[in-house]
C-alpha cells in the first residue's frame, strides 16, 4: 500500500512501530501506530491530519493452529466526529483449515444475475 516505517520503539516489552503513508494518502492519513506484543499485532491505530486517531483497532484471544498465532476477536473504534464514534466487535470461532474446510466453499460460482460494478 505504499506505507514505510518512520518509527520502531520499545515500551514496557511492547513493540511499536509508527508506518507513514504514501504522499496520496496524507490528507487523510498522518500515521499508522503499529503494536506487537511477542510477535502478535494487539492494537493498530490510524491518525488523521490533525494528529488525532481517526481509527482504533485492538486485536485479542490469540488462538495457535498449526504453528500460527490468530486472533479470535477484534474491536474497532472508528472516530466519525470529535463527539461520535462507531465500535464494532467482530469474533471468530470455528477456525478450519485444509482439509477441515468443505470444499462447497471453494466451488462457489459467481450467481449470473451479478452485475459488475465500475
Amino acid at each position: 500500500m505504499g506505507f514505510r516505517v518512520g518509527n520502531t520503539r520499545f515500551e514496557d516489552g511492547l513493540k511499536i512501530t509508527t508506518w507513514l503513508p504514501p504522499a496520496q494518502m496524507k490528507n487523510a492519513i498522518s500515521k499508522v501506530e503499529l503494536v506487537h506484543n511477542k510477535n502478535n499485532p494487539i492494537f493498530l491505530g490510524y491518525y488523521n491530519s490533525n494528529g488525532s486517531f481517526s481509527k482504533k483497532i485492538y486485536f485479542y484471544k490469540y488462538q495457535r493452529h498449526y504453528g500460527i498465532s490468530i486472533p479470535t476477536n477484534l474491536t474497532q473504534i472508528s472516530f466519525v466526529s470529535p463527539t461520535d464514534s462507531i465500535v464494532s466487535k467482530t469474533e471468530y470461532s470455528d477456525i478450519k483449515f485444509d482439509a477441515d474446510v468443505s470444499d462447497e466453499y471453494f466451488n462457489f460460482k459467481i450467481p449470473t444475475s451479478a452485475n459488475v460494478i465500475k
